[in-house]
C-alpha cells in the first residue's frame, strides 16, 4: 500500500498508511513520524529512501468499522471547517485589495484636481478638498 506523504508543517511532518485486516475485521492505520530536518517536499522521495534513524516516531491502531466511520466523519467535518476558513480568508483579501484600489484611485484623483487648481488659480487645495478662494 502507497503511504500518504504528510509535510504542510515541517515540524510534524511523516507518512501514513492505511491496510485492511491485518487483524480481522479491522482497519489498520499507522502514522510515522519523520525528524523535521528531513526534505519531505523533494519530488519522488518515497517512504522506503528515509534511514531508519530519520524515523523519530510512530503509531499504530486498528480501528473497527464504526471507528472508520466515525474518523472519516471528523475527517469530513475538518475539511469543511478550514474550507470555510479558507474562503473568509480569500473574502478579506478581496476585501483589502479592492480598498487598496479605491485608495489608489482616490489619490490619483487628488492630484489631478491639484494639478488643475494650480492652472486657473482661482482655487486653493486644503489637504481635504478644493476650495474656492
Amino acid at each position: 500500500m502507497k503511504k500518504i506523504k504528510c509535510n504542510t508543517i515541517d515540524y510534524r511532518q511523516g507518512f501514513i498508511e492505511v491496510l485492511g485486516n491485518i487483524h480481522a475485521n479491522c482497519v489498520n492505520l499507522e502514522v510515522f513520524w519523520i525528524h523535521p530536518d528531513i526534505d519531505l517536499s523533494k519530488k519522488g522521495l518515497t517512504f522506503n529512501e528515509i534511514p531508519d534513524k530519520c524515523f523519530t516516531g510512530n503509531v499504530e491502531l486498528e480501528l473497527s468499522l464504526k471507528n472508520v466511520k466515525e474518523l472519516l466523519a471528523a475527517i469530513e467535518k475538518a475539511k469543511r471547517d478550514v474550507k470555510k476558513s479558507q474562503k473568509k480568508t480569500r473574502k478579506k483579501a478581496k476585501k483589502k485589495a479592492q480598498k487598496k484600489i479605491q485608495k489608489k484611485a482616490q489619490k490619483k484623483a487628488r492630484k489631478k484636481a491639484q494639478k488643475e487648481t494650480k492652472k486657473k488659480g482661482n482655487h486653493k487645495w486644503n489637504g481635504l478638498f478644493i476650495a474656492p478662494i
